[in-house]
């Protein structure tokens, strides 16, 4: 059963309270990982793995990120795979994430509404929308994500 937006955003505010990272921006998504008891680490992609832009292993309670993505990328990544550890869990499996133009799963699509709920909460979201005047770049820099992140929030929450 696909969860709502309201049942992601409400998991994503629990785990940065619980994490004691609420309202701390760029979100150290690092203590996060911690708090749940799993590892951050970068890979380095070879010719088999360059279209992955990050996994988790479960059982070795391990997330990776894709080391060649910029580090803007690398976060949403981040926060996304630890949308698949708060909303999937160990009993879904393991997640590979590959970068591919088409639709993507129900499961992906929550992980990337986590990662955006966690990175960018709606109303911290909205307040720095009005400060900045709407300025992506300006935007983006608060977050520590890329504009194109910025963009497509803003979209969601229509407030372009």
């Amino acid at each position: 059963m696909a969860l709502s937006r309201q049942q992601i955003r409400d998991a994503a505010t629990e785990l940065a309270i619980n994490a004691g990272v609420h309202d701390q921006f760029p979100v150290p998504l690092e203590r996060i990982a911690e708090y749940l008891d799993y590892q951050c680490l970068q890979f380095l992609p070879d010719d088999t793995t360059n279209k992955i832009s990050g996994a988790v292993n479960h059982q070795q309670r391990k997330i990776y990120v894709n080391g060649d993505d910029p580090a803007r990328r690398q976060m949403f990544t981040l926060a996304h795979e630890i949308g698949h550890v708060a909303l999937h869990g160990e009993v879904e499996g393991n997640f590979i994430d590959h970068r591919s133009p088409g639709p993507k799963t129900p499961k992906e699509l929550e992980a990337d509404m986590f990662a955006s709920e966690l990175l960018m909460p709606e109303f911290h979201f909205r307040s720095s929308w009005s400060e900045w005047d709407g300025v992506p770049s300006l935007i983006a820099t608060v977050y520590g994500v890329s504009e194109q992140a910025v963009k497509v929030r803003a979209k969601i929450l229509k407030l372009r």
